[in-house]
């Protein structure tokens, strides 16, 4: 306290209760805004012109010197230096950067919210506005330095509520300075001539309003303070009493017991107006109090423009000897909802939360009127908390601007979770102390130690709010030992014009249970139970977070009976979006595959800090002997479980698809992983029927029939020759062609068309060119499909092909039809499918009709990529019956210029190589086989003092196309250097891809974790190196796809992480230096240095990858997306 001290009037946004919203510790809510005004009259002689001012009986005394005017140190909010609007995309960039990032959709006058990296956040929340959002919508801090407006008032350039004060003006109006706006603005009054104020900093000071006084409006962040400066003893016998004129709008003054006042909005919104103090200047230089301080009956009166508030000085206050002026009169204001104060024994009746100060601990010091011994303790309540009922607080924080201290002598203090305070709260009615939370012996304020901040955990106190649901946090502090002057403190409050109390909570909530649980490889039933054709089958869930993180998923199969683990995942899913699924292939605990069993498997969500709870249990069946599925071989693809790689990416292989025992399979539907469905006749194809010019329109129209269109041979446009035919529909309007029957006819229709027969099967084949002009959509249904018919009995039957996909390219279409025996028409029409006059043109090439005999097939399929492949087969019978996919997973190998080390062998000290001609062997320590891995059955786990490496090189690091490596990496924690692949020189690696904390790559002079491609100039340790870096997705304990690529053709070094910048993976490059011929060990795990290892792994690594050329962006995120 002191002379300088005062107290604040806040009100709502445009002095209304704003029907807007804000968010509090993350809780959007109705946030009532605070009400209430602060007077301080600072007496040292002189008439008031207020409307009443009786004058004051005293004798002669000390004069102080005038107050100083002190500019006050306004809250600032911290600058994130990333952002985001909203917690998904906040949580997302946060585990990305590694960085916190601000949630800017969570911002507001009192809170900043910001996603951490491990997937919790942290709230900084004050008890009062910090920042204001401005009309465009962007957060301004609050800045309270006076300025001129254009209407010739005065107010400061930004604050959270409308405030206005008078300039130059005379006795026609009283009024002195506005808050608010509408029903509940107030206006506090001067009844006399007001000079042109003087500004400086966030104050206004009209100077002699009356001889000897000076009238202050100092402007707060949601108010203002309002001081009367007596300058001599002129100005002290003129404030006896003061009245001052008060309107309050809507906003009704209630007395309160004890002396104070209660304003109360209609909305609800309310303050309170404790009963006033005085005090004058003498203060204890050992407690820093005022040594003279009494209360200050109040009133409010009918004024003649309606509220005067009255104060009356009690004129025994004045005849004091030792009176030192000047002499200060404060009505503090607290306001609802947030709320801190003081108790103190010698303060038995008065409440002090609006006071500027907080206190505790004991304080005997006679100068400062404590000679038989005073002792405070203070309170703080956090509203809003009640929707965080079941979050778990990871660090909890109080800070306090710690102003004065008895001593520099460190001595504790407590912070403790108490019961419910409000107003009521003195030191013979305290709320209960329910439990002591944190400690601190933070000590400032005192020569030598000079005003700052100190802090004390009030986590427990957080938890226990979150953990039953309460609405408030309540919060007791006190010294420890209330008996030793040395723990005597006093802080700021949130009613201080700056350095207010503050918390910074850190929080987190489980994750929630997950859903959308699937199977993969499943027969009909696919929900729980289900029954699959794999004995690895891939499950997947949706894992989800209150929070928006990025989470671990955790899968785990135990037998029917639910007891024994058969299968789990382990922390091999990582790096999960909250609300997205991420599948896992189940690796069995022993064995390659699950037998034909029944088992349950249930899955559960975890973040950096804790796991939510497991879904419900899924059952399924695996069944690999179903005989009505058909039979796949592939050559030179043989099946998975061989063991063996074979052929490579845009190698073909021959696979024969049988019925496996089915007397009626006319077609097989194939597709090679998830892609489009293939349709093929089921048997050997024979001669074929249609004529050259049928095939390929290659001279004429001889072979083709139309039916409401025009047939034309187009010469412009065709599949494998120039030529194709052009149908369009037709001008003549008819019943048929109206309706869309359009189309061209291979031959004749009803007849036994092209030299079919009955009782035969025959496969129908055509290429496809719908243009842009024409789209998709024709009128008929049949449109834009080959449709083959035959009659029976007189009754028509017709089976289609299915439909064209896209625009403006050619796609090859299919049907196969089986011909009843007796039956006496077949054709086959090509429709196109619009309506007459529509002038909508289709083209077909490349026709054919070929009988079908048997009903095994052949077929020809080519990989795109290497690793595992998966081929489902459904056969279909003449009926139209389509039986579930036969699952044939085969391993490509990779391209003639590749190397493969998928670490899956789980056994051993050798990891084999695909092709086999680099198998790399274990150090004869600090490695092992863990499983699962993360792509696959196992993975390597190196301790730091191990590694795998091959006996010769395997990348020629000099070849003009350069190269790229690329690993699945787990770091366990951090390092200078950890190498997950590199190949050795004579006395060092030419590139390493790994891990490294040696630089600084965001200019802050901290040096920074990230992953990098480093390679080196030269063959020495000393040589120069160029080395593409990102801090992205540096997350310990996460898998992390790396790709490192020396593409020396255009000079440059690049990193991959997660995989292109296109799927949210992260790039950099650096300039490639001159390459040189390293011929030792290509090794995995470790680096080579002055021709020795080094900078060996601490964690997993799989899936590596040596290629001599540079991976194009495909490559590179189908690594990434394995």
């Amino acid at each position: 306290m002191g002379g300088g001290t005062g107290r604040k009037f806040d009100v709502g946004p445009g002095g209304r209760e704003s029907r807007a919203r804000s968010w509090c510790f993350g809780v959007s809510v109705p946030r009532p805004f605070r009400f209430g005004w602060v007077l301080r009259a600072v007496v040292v002689g002189a008439v008031l012109a207020t409307a009443a001012v009786t004058p004051a009986v005293g004798a002669s005394v000390a004069v102080a010197a005038p107050l100083a005017v002190v500019p006050p140190v306004s809250g600032t909010s911290t600058q994130a230096e990333l952002t985001a609007a909203d917690e998904t995309a906040a949580s997302a960039l946060a585990y990305k950067t590694r960085r916190p990032v601000l949630v800017t959709d969570l911002t507001t006058e009192t809170s900043l919210t910001w996603a951490q990296p491990d997937g919790t956040y942290k709230s900084t929340v004050s008890l009062t506005p910090e920042r204001v959002r401005e009309d465009s919508g962007r957060w301004a801090d609050i800045d309270l330095t006076m300025e001129r407006k254009s209407d010739g008032s005065i107010g400061p350039r930004v604050s959270a509520r409308p405030l206005r004060l008078s300039g130059a003006r005379s006795t026609e109006t009283d009024t002195l300075v506005t808050l608010g706006a509408g029903d509940e603005r107030t206006d506090l009054g001067w009844r006399g001539d007001l000079p042109d104020p003087v500004l400086v900093d966030n104050r206004a000071t009209y100077q002699e309003v009356k001889p000897g006084v000076d009238l202050v409006i100092e402007a707060r962040s949601a108010g203002y303070e309002y001081s009367l400066i007596a300058k001599n003893a002129q100005g002290a016998a003129n404030v006896a009493s003061v009245s001052m004129p008060w309107r309050t709008g809507g906003l009704t003054p209630t007395p309160l017991a004890g002396g104070g006042i209660e304003l109360r909005a209609a909305s609800g919104a309310s303050a309170v107006v404790p009963a006033a103090q005085m005090w004058d200047a003498r203060v204890s230089p050992a407690s820093g109090e005022p040594a003279h301080r009494e209360a200050v009956p109040m009133s409010t009166t009918a004024g003649a423009s309606g509220t005067d508030l009255v104060l009356t000085p009690d004129p025994a206050f004045f005849q004091d000897p030792q009176l030192i002026y000047p002499v200060t009169i404060d009505p503090p204001v607290n306001l609802t909802p947030a709320y801190d104060a003081f108790v103190q024994n010698t303060i038995s009746s008065t409440d002090m939360s609006g006071d500027v100060e907080l206190k505790l601990g004991y304080n005997d010091d006679a100068d400062g009127g404590c000679g038989s011994g005073c002792t405070a303790r203070s309170f703080l309540s956090f509203h809003f908390m009640d929707s965080y009922k079941g979050a778990s607080v990871v660090s909890a924080e109080l800070f306090l601007w710690n102003s004065h201290s008895w001593s520099c002598t460190a001595t504790q203090w407590e912070a403790w979770r108490t019961s419910y305070v409000t107003y009521s709260a003195r030191w013979g009615s305290q709320p209960t102390w329910a439990e002591k939370d944190g400690t601190s012996t933070g000590t400032k304020g005192y020569s030598g130690c000079g005003a700052g901040w100190v802090s004390a955990s009030v986590k427990n106190t957080f938890q226990h709010t979150f953990d039953v649901g309460d609405s408030t946090t309540n919060i007791g502090l006190r010294a420890t030992s209330e008996s030793n002057h040395n723990g005597w403190k006093r802080f700021n409050s949130s009613e201080a014009s700056s350095n207010r109390p503050y918390v910074t909570l850190t929080w987190n909530r489980k994750p929630n249970v997950p859903g959308n649980l699937s199977v993969d490889s499943c027969y009909s039933a696919c929900s729980s139970p289900a029954v699959v054709r794999s004995g690895a089958p891939q499950l997947s869930a949706t894992v989800s977070d209150p929070d928006a993180g990025t989470l671990r998923a955790e899968y785990e199969v135990y037998d029917n009976a639910r007891t024994t683990v058969k299968a789990k995942s382990g922390t091999a899913v990582t790096g999960v979006t909250s609300g997205s699924a991420r599948a896992w292939r189940v690796v069995p605990v022993s064995g390659a595959s699950l037998p034909d069993a029944t088992y349950q498997w249930r899955v559960r969500g975890c973040d950096s800090y804790t796991c939510g709870d497991y879904s419900a249990w899924f059952t399924f069946t695996v069944n690999t002997q179903d005989p009505s599925l058909p039979a796949v071989s592939g050559s030179p693809y043989a099946e998975k479980s061989t063991g063996t790689w074979n052929g490579g990416p845009g190698q073909a292989g021959s696979f024969t698809f049988g019925p496996n025992g089915s007397a009626d399979v006319s077609e097989y539907v194939y597709s090679l992983n998830s892609g489009s469905p293939v349709t093929i006749p089921a048997g050997a194809s024979q001669t074929e029927l249609l004529t050259p010019n049928q095939q390929q329109v290659s001279t004429d129209l001889t072979g083709f029939a139309s039916g409401n269109v025009v047939n034309t041979r187009s010469t412009s446009l065709g599949h494998n020759s120039p030529t194709s035919l052009q149908v369009v529909p037709g001008t003549t309007a008819t019943p048929e062609s109206t309706k869309g029957d359009t189309r061209a006819v291979l031959g004749s229709e009803y007849v036994m068309a092209l030299g079919m027969q009955a009782g035969k099967r025959y496969t129908i084949t055509g290429w496809i060119y719908v243009p842009a002009a024409t789209g998709l959509n024709p009128t008929e249904q049949r449109g834009l499909r080959i449709v083959a018919i035959n009659q029976h009995n007189g009754v028509y039957s017709e089976t289609q092909s299915a439909r064209p996909t896209a625009v403006d390219g050619w796609q090859k279409l299919s049907v196969t039809m089986s011909i009843p025996t007796g039956a006496t028409q077949a054709f086959i029409r090509l429709y196109n499918g619009f309506a007459a006059s529509t002038n909508k043109a289709v083209y077909w090439d490349d026709l054919s009709v070929r009988e079908i005999v048997g009903s095994s097939t052949t077929q020809s399929i080519t990989p795109a990529k290497d690793g595992l492949n998966v081929l489902q087969v459904q056969s279909r019978n003449s009926a139209g019956a389509t039986s579930d996919p036969k699952v044939y997973q085969f391993l490509v190998a990779p391209s003639s210029d590749t190397w493969a080390w998928n670490l899956d062998e789980a056994t051993g000290t050798t990891a084999g190589s695909v092709p086999n001609t680099r198998p790399a062997t274990f150090s004869p320590s600090g490695v092992t086989w863990t499983s699962p891995g993360r792509v696959g059955a196992a993975a390597v786990s190196l301790t730091g003092a191990g590694d795998v490496s091959t006996s010769s090189p395997v990348l020629n690091t000099t070849a003009a196309a350069g190269f790229t490596v690329a690993a699945w990496v787990r770091v366990n924690g951090s390092g200078d250097w950890q190498t997950a692949v590199s190949q050795d020189g004579t006395q060092t690696s030419m590139f390493r891809l790994g891990y490294r904390a040696d630089r600084d790559l965001n200019g802050d002079g901290v040096l920074d974790p990230a992953w990098c491609f480093t390679v080196k100039a030269g063959d020495s340790a000393g040589s120069a190196s160029s080395a593409a870096c990102t801090t992205d997705y540096v997350v310990p304990g996460d898998w992390v796809s790396l790709v490192g690529v020396y593409d020396k053709p255009n000079g440059k070094v690049e990193l991959y992480v997660n995989g292109t910048p296109d799927i949210g993976g992260s790039y950099a490059e650096a300039a490639a230096g001159t390459a040189w011929s390293a011929t030792g060990a290509f090794a995995i795990g470790r680096a080579w240095q002055s021709a020795a290892p080094a900078d060996r792994w601490d964690g997993d690594l799989d899936h590596v990858y040596a290629v001599q050329q540079v991976w194009p962006d495909s490559k590179i995120n189908q690594h990434a997306l394995q």
